[in-house]
């Protein structure tokens, strides 16, 4: 999945959730709080130094890519395990874990999926697979997003 379609539905998702009243603690979350869900977005790729956040840090990208591979370590429940402790440590970071976990579900409605259990070599994905950068992608994106926003503010 495209970054800019990750990033729509994590913020879409984290509005929503903000929205919604079924976490009370999120009731009133502080705007900055968009941008560590964006960060947390784009995290998961930080092991493609071509990707928007790895070619910004390539010196640690690429000793990532070269040890893990792309969408191994980053893109399994250790990683998110790692972000967990985190958030226990430091409750801010539930923002970006929000943002990891959503750009995690997005890669697994792709044909490539995601080594949950890595470094077990098993692929999960989606029933429903959408080819990465295709019109399916966007249509899928923005439409749910769009229909989310639309119950969101309507009920």
């Amino acid at each position: 999945m495209m970054l800019v379609n990750h990033l729509v539905v994590s913020l879409t998702g984290w509005h929503a959730l903000s929205q919604s009243g079924v976490l009370p603690e999120l009731a009133n979350v502080e705007p900055w709080t968009y941008s560590l869900v964006a960060l947390g977005t784009a995290l998961p790729d930080i092991d493609h130094p071509d990707s928007t956040i790895g070619s910004r840090v390539k010196w640690l990208s690429w000793p990532i890519r070269i040890v893990f591979g792309h969408r191994n370590i980053t893109h399994s429940i250790i990683a998110m395990a790692a972000l967990a402790y985190m958030v226990h440590i430091e409750p801010l970071l539930v923002s970006v874990a929000f943002g990891y976990l959503l750009h995690l579900v997005g890669d697994w409605f792709t044909p490539a999926g995601l080594k949950l259990f890595w470094p077990a070599q098993r692929v999960y994905r989606s029933p429903l697979t959408i080819p990465t950068n295709s019109i399916a992608e966007y249509l899928f994106v923005w439409g749910t997003s769009a229909l989310a926003l639309t119950a969101l503010h309507t009920a």
